[in-house]
């Protein structure tokens, strides 16, 4: 959420990794850190090893719709409920080891939004897990093929309208429905304006940034997106969601259609105009950097420098062995690039670089970290998008814009004036600061429901000992060595004023009673909670 950093040499060698950067490098693209994964990537002496065992992980069964269908979610009395989301994608979150495909599953998400709080068809909590299998399955492929696979989930077909879209009809002046075409090309692929490749919009002779495409367009590849529907439909069980949508030749659009600078001739089938629609808009040359940008903002900084976007969108565009889109390219591209992985001793050099750690991923870190189980097995965390919870939930965005705009910038603040933007602040305020120490405050020391944190392992609670040791290895593992001196003196004196390790301590009331901990452990517990409400770890370096 910092202003952008400097240009980085490309060339510029990796430092082999420390402890803190190991641990800044598993909050960009793991799902934070853990002790066991920290000393690995130091043993390693470098990053692309733990990087590739994740990128080379198979894909597991069961996908999110099994799982939730195993654990009775299809049952008669969760029809026309959103029940057993919530479970299924925490539980991929929370508990699954490939990492680095659940994260970007979260950040395709973002980027490509559905939302299950918004799935107006039966079942619609199971076309929301099943668009996370896509994620899952083509997050780490090719763009291009992800992008055909979202375009035929039947999640997306049922939240922006193309499910269903049918040619027009002079009759009843029925026309096909343009939301998809406009949400793909504005906030999936291209963007408004015309993009250099560092990400900076092209100008016209006046200054005016240049449009990308016109309500011609748009209408024209509404067309393209007529035809398509459910491959089958039950109200009894909702195993077509799982399935992508198919083609009505019936209802598809007579005639050529045209849009950004392309013609789709009228002998093409509605399976064969959507192959080439999907061609050209992955072929345009704003993509490279418009999803490049995206992703460093998901994954890295909120401001990368041109340079940076340049450097990732050049992989996207040929990763190196003539191929366009390659994800796994990408990722690399932008997590080891020296503007990712600064050789820094201290946090003065990051005053630069960074983004607030949005809510999501603030809980999942910590709940990594403390290898939180599901004793029960059904992973029973709710929706969080409330406003007593964290804000913030996955596949419950309120809208096609996500929880935040990438571009949002907060009024009146010095990033106005420094031109800089600070997407996750769209969702902080006041309240949502409070309800998240408040929510925090709860579910660290038991967890939620049968969900829970072990802090005996890898010696949380033997470590409560020695109050500056306890705080050094929690300073490394939440927040990447990023606490300032004052901060950690504070949480230090915080912990050494519990000073009977052995007596009971009262830790929190709850509806059936009051629940007390060891002196240890609540040693462990405040210094964890003071770090999590702390800015050192709400920013993520």
């Amino acid at each position: 959420a910092q202003a952008a950093a400097a240009p980085v040499e490309a060339s510029a060698p990796l430092p082999a990794p420390t402890l803190e950067t190991a641990s800044r490098f598993l909050a960009q693209i793991g799902l934070g850190a853990t002790i066991p994964d920290v000393k690995q990537i130091v043993a390693d002496g470098n990053y692309t090893t733990w990087l590739n065992a994740q990128l080379n992980r198979p894909l597991v069964e069961p996908t999110v719709f099994a799982w939730a269908k195993d654990k009775g979610f299809a049952g008669d009395g969760n029809f026309g409920t959103d029940r057993g989301v919530d479970n299924a994608l925490w539980s991929r979150l929370l508990g699954r080891p490939d990492v680095v495909r659940q994260r970007m599953a979260l950040a395709w998400s973002q980027m490509f939004v559905v939302s299950s709080s918004n799935m107006a068809t039966p079942w619609g909590q199971f076309a929301a897990m099943a668009y996370w299998d896509v994620l899952e399955a083509h997050g780490l492929g090719n763009v291009r093929t992800l992008l055909k696979a979202i375009t035929l989930s039947t999640a997306m077909g049922v939240y922006l309208n193309m499910r269903g879209s049918r040619k027009a009809d002079p009759l009843t002046q029925r026309q096909p429905d343009e939301n998809y075409a406009r949400e793909i090309l504005q906030l999936f692929t291209i963007g408004l304006n015309q993009l250099n490749p560092d990400g900076s919009e092209v100008r016209d002779a006046s200054g005016k940034p240049v449009p990308n495409y016109s309500n011609d367009d748009i209408s024209g590849l509404a067309s393209v997106f007529t035809g398509w529907d459910f491959d089958g439909f039950s109200e009894a069980v909702p195993d077509h969601l799982a399935r992508p949508m198919v083609h009505q030749a019936a209802d598809f659009s007579e005639g050529a259609k045209s849009f950004l600078g392309t013609t789709i001739g009228a002998d093409k089938t509605g399976e064969q105009a959507l192959d080439a629609a999907l061609d050209a808009i992955f072929q345009h040359p704003n993509v490279p950097p418009f999803i490049g940008r995206r992703l460093i903002q998901q994954l890295v900084t909120s401001n990368p420098s041109p340079a940076y976007v340049a450097r990732v969108a050049g992989i996207f565009a040929n990763n190196g062995q003539g191929l366009r889109g390659d994800i796994k390219a990408l990722i690399r591209a932008i997590v080891l690039d020296p503007e990712a992985r600064p050789a820094l001793t201290s946090t003065a050099g990051l005053v630069y670089h960074g983004k607030l750690r949005e809510p999501v991923l603030r809980l999942v870190h910590w709940a990594r970290l403390f290898n939180v189980q599901s004793t029960d097995g059904r992973w029973q965390v709710p929706n969080l998008a409330t406003t007593t919870a964290l804000g913030q939930s996955p596949l419950r965005a309120p809208s096609v814009f996500n929880f935040y705009r990438p571009g949002y910038v907060p009024p009146n603040s010095e990033l106005t004036c420094q031109g800089m933007v600070a997407p996750e602040f769209q969702i902080t305020d006041d309240a949502t600061v409070i309800a998240y120490a408040n929510f925090m405050q709860t579910v660290i020391g038991f967890g939620a429901e049968q969900v829970v944190p072990n802090y005996t392992l890898n010696g949380w609670d033997d470590r409560a000992a020695s109050p500056a040791d306890l705080v050094a290895w929690l300073n490394i593992a939440l927040t990447g060595g990023s606490l300032l001196p004052e901060n950690m003196a504070m949480i230090i004196s915080a912990v050494e004023s519990i000073t009977q390790l052995d007596a009971a301590i009262h830790a929190v009331d709850t509806p059936t009673g009051s629940r007390f901990v060891t002196g240890r452990r609540a040693r462990v517990l405040v210094a964890v909670y003071l770090i999590l409400c702390s800015p050192d770890f709400l920013v993520q370096r």
